[in-house]
């Protein structure tokens, strides 16, 4: 999968995956977590591993932009992506 981070306030994402019924599938991102940086303007390659046996299951690969809290108290818009499989 590709991103592009469009958002100048966002530079944290993280993704997820799903059956038709949205019902979350079990996957891994060859890396210790599914958050990942993803700079303002910038695009990042995000490979995305399942078992074999899930593979028919698949239907949805989500991102959501994830927002660092702060102590300010300012509203903030998380987003979430998702694309669905052919």
């Amino acid at each position: 999968m590709e991103l592009f981070n469009s958002r100048k306030d966002v530079n944290w994402y993280e993704v997820s995956v799903y059956d038709k019924d949205w019902n979350p599938i079990k996957f891994s991102m060859g890396s210790a977590s599914e958050i990942f940086q993803v700079p303002y303007l910038k695009k990042q390659k995000v490979g995305i591993y399942f078992r074999s046996k899930d593979a028919r299951r698949v239907e949805y690969i989500c991102s959501k932009s994830k927002i660092l809290s702060t102590n300010e108290r300012v509203t903030i818009v998380s987003s979430r992506i998702c694309s669905k499989l052919k």
